[in-house]
């Protein structure tokens, strides 16, 4: 253990954030509630989602695709880049514009 560090002061500084966080949190709390009529929610919208979520979901598709066809991604492996190649295309085919890779600094394979 570091013999400079103090669980002492460690406690004391983090009860006083927590302390102030309270008070700060506390002119939010006390306001009232928004008045007015409450928000109409339009149901047929919300049940088109939710039909499109749980019967035309392609999530699990894309998961395979990422996971398995490319398998792990080690940083600057050839399955790290076939994946974001396959993501900037199918970012595409959404109809998404400029999109592209974008270089991140220099690392070796692995």
């Amino acid at each position: 253990m570091n013999p400079n560090y103090s669980r002492i002061n460690y406690s004391k500084t983090s009860t006083k954030l927590f302390a102030a966080a309270l008070i700060a949190m506390l002119p939010v709390a006390s306001l009232p509630a928004q008045k007015g009529a409450p928000e109409r929610i339009d149901l047929s919208v919300l049940h088109t989602i939710k039909s499109k979520a749980f019967q035309h979901s392609q999530v699990m598709d894309r998961l395979f695709y990422l996971s398995e066809v490319n398998g792990p991604r080690v940083t600057n492996s050839t399955n790290f880049r076939n994946a974001g190649a396959w993501v900037v295309k199918r970012l595409e085919s959404y109809g998404m514009t400029n999109v592209h890779l974008e270089k991140s600094g220099p690392f070796g394979t692995g």
